[in-house]
């Protein structure tokens, strides 16, 4: 019987030595090539250098991306801070008024919540309920 081994190589065939970000020349730099887990690793980080350059390439790359995204969110976000700085810092006051509305309709609704919750004890005793 055949035994295959699936070998990951770089995705994009992009050289090693035309990286953009600091980030990932660095982790680079920290690695050795026989160590083919922390190989894999730097390719999953240059798969996400040429996401955040590109973006996808179509709706099964934008999935994919998706998971790695969230697989290396960290490094997503260093590379990304470091790549697109603009666009990044768009982004991050974008979601920081997302967060600052869903906290505010969280609010809204706990308020609601209890207004509707006392109303309701209110009637309750009215109509000769006891607590």
């Amino acid at each position: 019987m055949i035994k295959m081994e699936i070998i990951k190589i770089n995705p994009h065939e992009k050289p090693y030595t035309s990286v953009n970000s600091e980030f990932i020349k660095t982790e680079i730099r920290s690695s050795n090539w026989n160590d083919r887990i922390r190989r894999d690793y730097i390719d999953s980080l240059l798969e996400l250098e040429e996401y955040v350059l590109h973006g996808a390439r179509g709706c099964a790359n934008a999935l994919y991306m998706g998971g790695l995204k969230d697989q290396y969110k960290r490094e997503y976000d260093i590379i990304f801070k470091e790549l697109r700085p603009e666009e990044y810092e768009r982004l991050a006051k974008e979601e920081e008024r997302r967060e600052l509305e869903r906290q505010e309709e969280d609010e809204k609704e706990r308020k609601e919540f209890k207004d509707k919750e006392e109303r309701q004890r209110r009637e309750w005793l009215e109509a000769g309920g006891t607590e």
